[in-house]
């Protein structure tokens, strides 16, 4: 099974003006809220792709209840572990004449240490030998930067495989607790090695860095020129064809959890690579957060192309 962790969960409410004034009374023309959280988004990917998965994290109060109701509705399984306070709520207000957006952010709930062990427990108590464990996202404000690297810690003695999706000090700190996977970008990866790449091989030099300190795989990101991998045994390069790109928000999360099905299926190194990348790419082909389906994950998968680097 695949579980994900989501520790920042949000209700994002998009309320759409004809007009957006200051101090003005306004109607509403629409209104959606939906949850929002980077493991939670590879959890709905998981489930397009048709595999088990569950949703886990921090949650709190009526807004946290509601992240969970709309995630059974979705039929997506989850548990997450309720603590004291209220899930952050995000509102955006959209005019619909200018299209500019106005955003407001509130605060999820404050982290005692109490909370942390809690959740470590938690954590080992739905995870199971052979899963699949996908970290993904920010810390809440005040958890501490190695929470990553903790539940690492905790979970591999149960024969658990780690995937980390993260940045900035929850990387380098989670990079401690040697995930099985990590997923930096350029500039993450940089400041991870404290590095300054010029060239491809500078990036693979780089990469090799954290597989010596024993990354199991590391998986450069380069926007639009693909991504790098490396392991023991491998250099390979992920390269995807032009598409017609309608956002980006989601792709890398589309990209997680592709790799992820591709290693619960048991796919080889250069197959499940290809079908991350594809996920990837049908995503960005999508408004939004829209989930890509089957159909046009394998409809692009012919495009991506895996080669070995020397």
């Amino acid at each position: 099974m695949i579980v994900t962790v989501t520790l920042n969960p949000v209700i994002e409410r998009t309320i759409l003006v004809d007009e957006f004034k200051l101090g003005a009374t306004h109607n509403t023309e629409s209104q959606t809220i939906i949850a929002r959280g980077k493991g939670m988004h590879v959890s709905r990917i998981v489930h397009a792709l048709g595999e088990e998965t569950l949703a886990t994290g921090l949650l709190a109060g009526k807004n946290g209840r509601f992240i969970a109701d709309q995630l059974a509705q979705e039929e997506i399984n989850n548990h997450f572990l309720f603590i004291p306070g209220h899930s952050q709520e995000n509102t955006k207000i959209k005019d619909e004449k200018t299209s500019m957006i106005t955003e407001f952010r509130g605060h999820g709930p404050s982290l005692e240490e109490e909370d942390i062990e809690r959740f470590l427990h938690h954590l080992e108590e739905i995870v199971h030998q052979g899963d699949i464990l996908v970290l993904s996202g920010t810390l809440p404000e005040n958890a501490p930067h190695d929470f990553y690297a903790r539940m690492i810690r905790r979970v591999r003695p149960l024969g658990v495989f780690t995937i980390l999706d993260t940045a900035n000090s929850a990387l380098k700190e989670g990079v401690i607790g040697k995930p099985n996977i990590i997923k930096p970008n350029i500039a993450e990866l940089e400041e991870l090695v404290d590095m300054t790449f010029e060239t491809e091989e500078d990036i693979i030099k780089g990469g090799k860095v954290l597989i010596q300190k024993g990354i199991d795989e590391v998986l450069i990101t380069l926007g639009k020129e693909g991504a790098i991998y490396l392991s023991d045994n491998d250099i390979l390069k992920i390269t995807t064809t032009d598409v017609e790109v309608l956002s980006t928000k989601g792709a890398g999360d589309a990209f997680v959890g592709g790799l992820a099905v591709g290693l619960l299926q048991g796919k080889d190194t250069m197959e499940r690579l290809r079908f991350a990348s594809a996920c990837a790419t049908a995503s960005v082909r999508l408004k939004g957060l829209e989930t890509p389906t089957i159909e046009m994950i394998e409809a692009v998968l012919d495009d991506i192309e895996v080669i070995e680097l020397t």
